[in-house]
């Protein structure tokens, strides 16, 4: 699943929307459906909780322990957040679990003050 992108407060259009490739299955389809009004407001939910975790950090394990799911939506909307300077990996890794490696993210000076 994409999403289209442009400038708004976050550096989003007015009305981006989710889309799945034209090979994906029906179920992506119908997510895509379902979370394109809902992004932005997810977008914001995100920068909320990096901006909460200050500049410690938070991995992609804490943020869907956070949003108490397994989807990828919300890291698709840290991804987001990432390419538009608002979040960052900090270039730290941490191990857990069984010792897999996974990245640290981190508000900017820039998400801090959006």
């Amino acid at each position: 699943m994409t999403i289209n992108t442009g400038a708004d407060l976050f550096g989003f259009v007015p009305s981006p929307q989710a889309h799945a490739r034209r090979d994906d299955l029906d179920t992506s389809h119908a997510a895509a459906e379902e979370v394109t009004p809902h992004i932005r407001e997810l977008q914001a939910r995100v920068l909320e909780f990096a901006r909460d975790c200050g500049r410690d950090g938070f991995t992609d394990l804490d943020l869907n322990r956070h949003f108490a799911t397994t989807s990828s939506t919300y890291r698709t909307r840290r991804s987001e957040l990432v390419g538009k300077g608002l979040v960052e990996d900090s270039g730290n890794r941490v191990c857990i679990g069984q010792g897999r490696r996974h990245a640290l993210w981190r508000v900017t000076d820039k998400g801090l003050a959006a």
